[in-house]
């Protein structure tokens, strides 16, 4: 918000179970496990600093309304992934 600076990028959920073992134990107590294309992509806006550590999920695809959103709204949108 501070940066008026959107983040966008698409994965699909995975079961988190499956990956990291124990789970419920480690990070946030709420969490969406994401898989993506190519990780090394998002981690370049990786700044706890300027954009925080907590991303927002939509299900669906509605990056051209958020897209849409940010232009209406002045801020500038980062599609991390492309």
């Amino acid at each position: 918000m501070l940066n008026k600076t959107i983040l966008v990028h698409t994965g699909v959920t995975v079961d988190g179970n499956s990956i990291y073992s124990g789970l419920d134990t480690i990070m946030c107590r709420t969490k969406c496990v994401i898989k993506v294309n190519d990780a090394r992509k998002l981690l370049r806006y990786y700044s706890p600093d300027k954009y925080g550590i907590h991303k927002a999920v939509t299900f669906g695809d509605l990056r051209q309304k958020i897209k849409d959103l940010g232009t209406l709204i002045g801020f500038k949108l980062i599609e991390e992934d492309i």
